[in-house]
């Protein structure tokens, strides 16, 4: 499922909920810190990798991305960014 809505001061908020299995909170520190995190599982090294990838991408944006996991629940992915003009404007000063 994906849930999109902008927020009063100009952000973008993307949530991307998987209805999979939970990832621990260990699991969830690992997938964040390192593409190559989690080298037992190509699932998660496949996840590591693009939540990696994101959040370089949400950076370069002038946003954040966040992981969150409860038991029965999945995965929240949850990408928070400004729209275009502070895009642009973080950029210039970054």
């Amino acid at each position: 499922t994906i849930q999109a809505r902008q927020r009063s001061d100009a952000q973008l908020v993307l949530h991307v909920i998987d209805a999979g299995p939970c990832l621990t909170a260990d699991e969830l520190e690992v997938l964040g810190a390192s593409p190559f995190a989690g080298a037992g599982s190509s699932h998660r090294s496949e996840a590591a990798a693009g939540l990696a990838a994101a959040r370089a991408l949400a950076h370069f944006m002038g946003g954040d991305i966040s992981a969150a996991s409860a038991e029965g629940q999945g995965v929240r992915i949850t990408l928070k960014a400004p729209l275009a003009e502070q895009c642009a404007s973080a950029r210039a000063m970054g």
